[in-house]
This record gives structure tokens, sequence and C-alpha cells, in this order.
């Protein structure tokens, strides 16, 4: 009864001061009376009305307290991260069990991390050099003349590379320290080459263009949300190739392969087939994204990204996929049915590549001696032991020269000057081996820098693929599909550079700078430390 009646009461403006004070007084008097006859000890009254009248006190400034946090909200005695942040759903700040940090450590845990403006404008520069690439191939289709719309992006990351702060920030991590040593002996072995003006030449341009891009990514790409932003983007490509796939396409008069008739990266149909394979890889990320339109556009590009790899006939890239794809199942939730599905689908696929490619694939399974002895082979199998003697040449390059090789990018300009020392004549090799391009050009110490980037690419996907499935409740599912996309492109890069030249390509640079740029904006939370990113 009191609440109301005292509500009402104070809400009228007519009622006289004095009828106030004495209510208030009663009242007052009322609960001193009833605290004291309560009572289950006998104490003094003076003790008692002092004690009584200290307790109302301290219900009096309790509620003005209350009343006041209320309506008028105060700083928190402690800073707090925004909930809206990106790399940590649930929780603002994961804590790590045990002892709690001190007040200035866990202060300086909340700080945010400072994106500056040169580092944006690197993220932005980052984005157009990747999608520049395919419109460039687009534009020398439609008007016959490279635009060359990554002459600017690639200067202005260089720019922003080494004006953003964070020109090692790649080095703190074992994978950006192999990267740098593996360059070291690249540029070591340009002395020593067969040629060291055409090495010279193929470093620098390997360097500008190519390897410089997992530095840029670490430099520019500092936070989660920058790393997520850049996946979405990342999905643009996979739309590029396939369309460039279904204008430009066309069936090569040989060989009956498919390649993208006067592409600037694609008229080759084993490139074509791992740019193909790498987009698929690309689109896994979607299926983390809580989008239904993202995950059916992604489930229609994969299949017709599979389409078009089966149609190159590139036999190596084929099994890479089929490598990938077991992986992919593997780790899904959802391994039943994709297992269900894939083989219908396949078999879908199959009926509308023409046989003689399918013929080509089969040939995977075939001893080409043996077929070639028979009388049954083909160009396929000729092209399989030509292959196979290269990789030899190339092991025995490789023993020949252990330490620097024959120089970067000289592998066929030895060959020829063997050949024309013994005075035969030889048609232009490639390794068609990625490890042994590297063994017979770069020598022994280069091979381990390379497989030391490519094992670690794989590495750190795995493990922040699992660390965040297992903190999934508090860590942005995106995160995961982020690994998860880069775990399945990097197997699939392990076995097809096992059947393909593609050491000094764009492909790892890209693949290893985005494994590395997310782990090192994420370790924190993977190790269970105080850690806070904002939106770049």
């Amino acid at each position: 009864m009191y609440g109301p009646r005292h509500r009402r009461f104070r809400e009228d403006p007519k009622t006289d001061e004095n009828t106030t004070n004495t209510f208030r007084a009663g009242r007052l008097f009322s609960l001193v009376q009833t605290a004291i006859r309560s009572e289950a000890y006998v104490i003094t009254y003076p003790m008692k009305l002092a004690s009584t009248m200290h307790s109302i006190m301290k219900v009096r400034v309790a509620v003005d307290l209350l009343l006041m946090s209320k309506f008028k909200p105060g700083t928190m005695p402690f800073p707090r991260a925004p909930l809206a942040n990106p790399a940590v759903l649930r929780h603002p700040v994961t804590l790590p069990a045990g002892v709690l940090p001190a007040p200035a450590q866990a202060a300086e845990a909340l700080l945010p991390v400072k994106v500056n403006a040169v580092q944006k404008v690197g993220f932005v520069m980052l984005a157009l050099y990747l999608l520049g690439s395919y419109f460039n191939d687009i534009g020398f289709h439609v008007f016959g003349a490279v635009p060359r719309l990554t002459l600017v992006p690639l200067a202005l990351m260089w720019v922003s590379l080494a004006l953003s702060g964070n020109i090692g920030r790649a080095l703190q991590a074992p994978l950006g320290r192999w990267w740098l040593a593996m360059f070291v002996v690249m540029t070591l072995s340009v002395p020593l080459s067969t040629w060291p003006g055409g090495s010279t030449s193929v470093l620098l341009d390997f360097l500008s263009k190519r390897y410089v891009i997992l530095f840029c990514i670490c430099a520019v790409q500092i936070t989660a949300a920058q790393c997520i932003r850049f996946a979405y983007l990342n999905l643009a490509p996979a739309t590029l190739i396939l369309f460039l796939c279904f204008r430009y396409g066309a069936y090569t008069a040989t060989d009956g392969r498919f390649i993208i008739d006067g592409s600037l990266f694609f008229d080759n149909s084993n490139d074509l087939a791992i740019g193909l394979l790498l987009a698929a890889a690309s689109l896994l990320f979607v299926f983390f994204t809580p989008s239904r339109l993202l995950k059916i556009v992604a489930s229609v590009e994969i299949t017709l990204c599979i389409l078009y790899i089966l149609k190159t006939g590139s036999r190596g890239t084929f099994l890479a996929a089929i490598v990938s794809a077991f992986f992919a199942v593997m780790f899904s939730k959802r391994r039943l049915l994709l297992l269900l599905l894939a083989p219908p689908v396949l078999m879908a696929l199959l009926a509308v590549v023409p046989a003689q490619t399918i013929e080509r694939l089969k040939s995977i399974v075939v001893d080409p001696e043996q077929t070639l002895a028979e009388g049954k082979g083909g160009g396929e199998v000729e092209s399989q032991l030509a292959r196979e003697e290269t990789f030899k040449l190339s092991l025995k390059i490789t023993e020949t020269h252990p330490l620097l090789g024959v120089g970067i990018g000289m592998f066929d300009d030895f060959v020829q000057g063997d050949a024309k020392k013994a005075g035969k004549h030889v048609v232009s090799l490639n390794t068609h081996n990625a490890y042994t391009q590297v063994s017979s050009e770069c020598g022994i110490p280069g091979f381990i820098c390379y497989l030391a980037t490519v094992i670690l690419t794989v590495k750190l996907n795995y493990r922040m693929y699992i660390g965040f499935s297992r903190n999934d409740y508090k860590i942005d599912g995106r995160l995961r599909g982020i690994a998860f996309a880069g775990l399945i492109g990097a197997i699939g890069y392990v076995v097809a550079s096992m059947f393909h030249h593609i050491a000094y390509s764009v492909d790892l640079p890209w693949l290893a700078g985005e494994t590395l740029a997310l782990w090192l904006a994420t370790k924190s939370l993977l190790s269970s430390t105080p850690a806070v990113t904002r939106h770049g």
C-alpha cells in the first residue's frame, strides 16, 4: 500500500508541504517502532533508535543509487569491447582459465586494433589487384588490348607495404620466415645460373608481381573483420573465371582439350584447371555464412567448376580435385549427404564431357609403357611418358647441382644447352612438377624452403579450422569457413603441384598470404588469450 499511495501523493502538485513533512515523519516513526518491537534481544532505546536510523539511511541511499543507474547511467567501471565485433561473436573478450589478469594487463588487452589510413588504402589496392587481372583478360577479349588495370594497384600495394608500419608483420610466424628464406636462396642462385641475365629477369618479375603478395596481405589485413571481408570478395574470381569459360572457352583442335582461347592466363588447359580448382575451394567459405542464397549460388558454381575441370582433361588437377573432395567430405558435418549426392552428380557431369577427354583421364591408372607396347597408345600416353622422362631429368639436375641449382627459370635453358653440346635438338621442356622445378633451379635449400611454406600453409589452416570448431559458440563461424576453404585449397595445391610447374605462379602467395593473415589476426583467440579486434 505504501508504494502506490506514495507515488500518488508525490505526483500531486497541489499537496501542501507541511502535510508532506508530517506524513514522512509519521511513517518514519512507524518503521522505527516496528523494528524495535521485532528485535529478539534487548538494548537501550537511544542505541536502538540510532541503529535503526542508520539502517534506514543505507536503504535510502541504495534506492537512490538504483534509480540513478536506471535513468541516468554513468560510465562503466571497466571498459568493454563492442558487441558488434565480428571477431568475437558472443563474448567481447575470451579470458583464459585460471587467475584473472591484473587491471593494467586487462586494460591493455582490451585496446582495439588500430587500422591506419595507409593500411586501408592497401586493402583496397589488394582487392583491385585481385580482380584486375580477370578484368584485364575480359578487356583483352572485348577490346583486343590489355587495359592494364593492375598497374596502379600493384604500385600502390608496394607503397602501402612500405608505409603501413607492418612491413615485417609476416615474419612473426615461421611461414613468413620460410617464404623470405626462399627468396634469399633464389637470389643467391642467380650468380651461379647458366644464364644470370635470364634468371635476374625471372626473379624480378616474380618478386614484383607475385612474391610480394604474401607480405602485402599480412601488412594490410590485420583484423579478423578484414579477413572476413576479403573472403567475401574472393568469391568474385570464381564467377569471373566461369564467365570466361562460358563466353570464350573452346576445345583445341589438336587434342580436344578445353581452354580459354586467347586468354592472358588460361590459354593452357592445365593452368585453367588449377584456377578452377582453387576457385571452387574458395567458394566453400559460403557454406559457413548464414546466407541461403549465397549457398545455392556457390553450389551451382562449384558444380560448374568441376565440369570445366573435367573438360580440360588435366589429369593432375583431376586427381587433385578428387583428393580435395575427399578431405572436404571427411571434414564436413554432412558427409553422408555429400557421399550420396556425389556419385550421381559426377555421372551427370561425365555424360557431357567428350569421350576423348574421358579416355585421357582414364590414362591415370594405365601403365603407359605397356599400353604403348600393345599399340594402343595415343597422344595422352606419349605425353605421360614424356613427363616421366622430364621428371627423372629434373631429379638428375638436382643431384648434380644440389646447392643452388642451375638458376631460377633456367631448367629449359640448361637442358637445351646440354642437348646442343651433344648435337641433339629437343623441344622446349618444363619440369611439370613444382617441387623438382625449385630443387633443380634453386637447389635443395630452395626446395626445403618451398616445401616448408606449402606444409605450413596446410598446417595453419588445419589448426585454425579445428580451433574455431572447438570454440564455435564464441567465435564467428565465418572464420572457420575461411580456414576450411584455405585448407581444401592448400590440399589441392599440394597435389596439383606434383604435376604442374607452378612454383613461381601467383597461387601459393595468395594461399599462404591469406592463411598467415588470418593466423596473425586470430592466434590470440585460438590460444585463449584476451584479444579484441574491430572493423578495419
